[in-house]
């Protein structure tokens, strides 16, 4: 199916927006096909992350022995390998550095005090609440 409108885009009758809108709809409508095993949500932000590279790819694509389906299927599918792998990074990086920020260690030295028996003025202070002193 997606030759076929490749060949219609390549003669023209088909323009590139219509044509990445069908592919889109392909897409998400058919997404086990293209081994997209994840959630709603997941899916729509990889296709907006997919974008770009589908226009890229759209524009890259030649025919050498390859059918248009194919190339597609082999783009969308290492896509998504290559967009779960920067997610995983993204947030890998994240979480690793909000564990050892100056403040993390801030507040370890505060956690101690209120471990070590800190007075009652003291766990205000910690809080940031005032007391009745």
């Amino acid at each position: 199916a997606l030759d076929d409108y490749m060949h219609r885009y390549m003669q023209g009758i088909l323009d590139k927006k219509n044509f990445e809108t069908i592919i889109f709809k392909l897409i998400f409508n058919n997404y086990h096909y293209f081994h997209l095993n994840s959630n709603e949500e997941e899916r729509m932000d990889y296709l907006g992350w997919l974008y770009p590279r589908l226009t890229r790819a759209i524009d890259a694509y030649h025919d050498t022995g390859s059918s248009f389906d194919v190339y597609l299927s082999s783009t969308i599918y290492w896509g998504f390998r290559e967009y779960r792998s920067a997610e995983h990074t993204c947030w890998t990086f994240l979480a690793e550095n909000a564990l050892y920020t100056p403040h993390s260690e801030k507040m370890k030295g505060q956690l101690n005090k209120l471990n070590q028996g800190a007075t009652n003025s003291q766990i205000a202070e910690i809080l940031g609440i005032p007391t009745l002193d």
